[in-house]
């Protein structure tokens, strides 16, 4: 554990958007699977590219129409 607190930012951000790649690739449900993919391929067109602003990543989170927050209930 020691090691990881040692990375530097980014890869840190390749660590956890890795390990959440592995997690959706569990879901089931076609219309949650969907916006995960979304929204996964915008962070890492963020960590690679720098395109996108917080609101843009945080709106997959909390749209109140398909927010990944709100998808399942």
């Amino acid at each position: 554990m020691n090691n990881f607190f040692r990375l530097d930012d980014e890869k840190k951000t390749v660590f956890f958007l890795s390990a959440a790649q592995r997690a959706i690739d569990q879901i089931s449900d076609n219309t949650i699977l969907s916006v995960c993919k979304c929204a996964m391929i915008n962070c890492w067109e963020q960590l690679i590219d720098h395109n996108y602003n917080g609101e843009v990543l945080y709106d997959f989170l909390d749209n109140e129409e398909n927010g990944i927050t709100l998808l399942g209930e």
